[in-house]
């Protein structure tokens, strides 16, 4: 790697870590734009929506699946989407159980608006 000096003074970035940022911009870019698509086209379905943005996530943050978990109105933890079958079993195991990360952040994090 070389440390290139701008006019500046300040250091730029080595060339590999450009085009990795700009890869991953574009990937990020790309995959709203694909949700945004499911989101106005004429057969609009939340179940799909879901399911494609845990898709979406899995591939972009490169993990083993997704899944997403939801509190309804009394407070009740809900598996409603996944990447795959066994997010599917792992989500509901925990919820099952009353412990793992989902149940940690609902536990923990903050929390949205309740309407």
């Amino acid at each position: 790697m070389t440390d290139d000096r701008r006019p500046g003074g300040g250091v730029a970035w080595p060339r590999r870590q450009v085009e990795a940022v700009m890869t991953r911009e574009a990937r990020v870019n790309e995959a709203f734009a694909g949700l945004t698509g499911t989101l106005v086209g004429p057969g609009y379905d939340t179940v799909e929506f879901l399911h494609r943005l845990t898709e979406v996530c899995t591939a972009l943050s490169g993990t083993a699946g997704t899944g997403l978990v939801v509190a309804d109105r009394r407070g009740e933890l809900r598996d409603i989407a996944y990447s795959n079958d066994r997010v599917r079993r792992l989500e509901a195991l925990q919820i099952a159980v009353g412990e793992g990360p989902c149940l940690d952040c609902h536990r923990t994090g903050p929390r949205g608006r309740r309407t």
